[in-house]
């Protein structure tokens, strides 16, 4: 649903803090209102979830080229899974939900020893997965899988839904007691958001990306569903502007990732928690 320059004001609730009334938009992108939270700083969008989205001009299949991929996504999630590894042993569980090219699952069982299962609602992705990298996702609705696993994953989700909180207390479902959850979001307080302005950051793209969360409200949306943080920085996924004079081992972009990492700029959150 989107609002209308002629339309009265009404309320609409934060997703992290439900209480709170939104009454008037920040500012509108593509005819769509946005919200901004005056308690946890969340960006929540008057727009509804579109799951036409996810079709093959996604950018996770966008491109079938292998090389292509790994030098896009395989440094972030090796990254990603050193972390896992030094919190897990090898042979723990790994359900990863909204797994997209199915690279995170494949590195996961192949090059760290993990039970790694990825979950994905797109059936063009898991199509993808199956037919260019070899790996079998399962399709489906987190809500709707059975089964618990050591650690949980959610990579670029929790942004899409309209419900975040009913998501995390979905993915806390299929997490075993004392297990780890591990998110990955935009982070509003990256380089490009501040060289850009809110306005035109390409994160903030309603209805593809419907909530855009703080540290602060990311925070209060897991203390709300029970976890505690135990880790949290910023990552980057490919760094374009060193691109092109990067050598053939990243050296560039591996700098400019612990740069951006340790001020606090990279482009996503990343979150362990426990619960």
């Amino acid at each position: 649903m989107t609002g209308s320059a002629d339309a009265p004001e009404r309320a609409i609730s934060c997703v992290v803090e439900p209480e709170i009334d939104l009454v008037a938009p920040a500012f509108r992108h593509d005819g769509i209102d946005v919200y901004v939270c005056p308690s946890c700083g969340t960006l929540v969008s008057d727009a509804a979830y579109d799951p036409e989205q996810y079709d093959e001009s996604y950018y996770t299949i966008a491109s079938d080229d292998l090389d292509a991929i790994e030098q896009r996504w395989g440094f972030r999630w090796r990254y990603v899974l050193d972390g896992i590894a030094d919190r897990c042993p090898a042979g723990a569980s790994i359900l990863d939900v909204g797994a997209g090219n199915g690279l995170f699952t494949k590195l996961a069982v192949e090059e760290y020893g993990f039970v790694a299962t990825g979950l994905e609602v797109s059936e063009e992705s898991a199509r993808f997965a199956d037919s260019v990298l070899g790996v079998e996702l399962l399709v489906g609705d987190v809500a709707d899988h059975d089964g618990t696993y050591d650690v949980v994953t959610a990579f670029s989700v929790i942004e899409h839904v309209a419900d975040p909180a009913g998501m995390l207390s979905q993915l806390t479902a299929r997490l075993r007691p004392g297990g780890l959850l591990v998110v990955a979001t935009p982070n509003p307080g990256c380089i490009q958001r501040r060289v850009k302005g809110i306005r035109r950051w390409g994160m903030v793209c309603p209805p593809h990306h419907l909530n855009i969360f703080t540290s602060r409200g990311l925070e209060r949306l897991l203390a709300r569903a029970g976890f505690t943080v135990v880790h949290r920085e910023t990552i980057s996924t490919s760094v374009k502007a060193v691109e092109p004079i990067d050598t053939s081992g990243q050296l560039l972009r591996r700098a400019v990732f612990r740069g951006l990492r340790a001020m606090g700029l990279g482009a996503d959150q990343l979150v362990f928690s426990t619960r």
